[in-house]
């Protein structure tokens, strides 16, 4: 529960941030609850954030925090789907109010959109078979951190 309150803050910082651009078409929080609507961007392609249950039903962890933030907000949420790589285009268009779709924040998205901070957080972690491919992963430099650990990560135990 505390980490949806949080969430929720964090959308709702969101929301307020459109309020403020500069853009002049962008609609802002007053503009969203007069009309009773929010316009809620998703890739429907990203389980267990957001995806399609049966071929149908839009679900996952960030529809569900949408809906809860347009409940709390009073209004009601307009999905836009749309590919993945269209959505960053599509809210410098206008065509909707927030992307509840998970970005990795990098340099070039920082120019071009604002980000609030993050509903969740991942780490990364490559993982082979104990047969060596991570060598040819990572170039088969022996001075490498990342091919070191990976060995390490990887070479028979004597408990085993």
């Amino acid at each position: 529960m505390v980490a949806v309150k949080y969430a929720l803050s964090v959308v709702v910082s969101l929301l307020l941030s459109l309020s403020l651009m500069s853009t002049a078409d962008a609609r802002t929080l007053e503009q969203i609850k007069r009309a009773g609507v929010i316009r809620v961007a998703a890739d429907g392609m990203t389980p267990p954030f957001n995806y399609y249950k049966n071929g149908k039903e839009l679900v996952g962890f960030e529809v569900d925090l949408a809906n809860e933030l347009a409940k709390r907000l009073g209004v009601k949420v307009q999905w836009v789907v749309q590919p993945f790589n269209t959505l960053l285009v599509g809210i410098a268009q206008d065509r909707f109010d927030l992307i509840a779709t998970s970005f990795a924040v990098t340099p070039a998205r920082q120019e071009a959109v604002d980000f609030v901070a993050p509903h969740y957080c991942t780490g990364a972690i490559i993982v082979s078979k104990p047969t060596g491919c991570h060598r040819a992963i990572a170039g088969d430099a022996p001075e490498s951190h990342a091919v070191r650990r990976a060995n390490e990560l990887t070479r028979p135990r004597d408990d085993e």
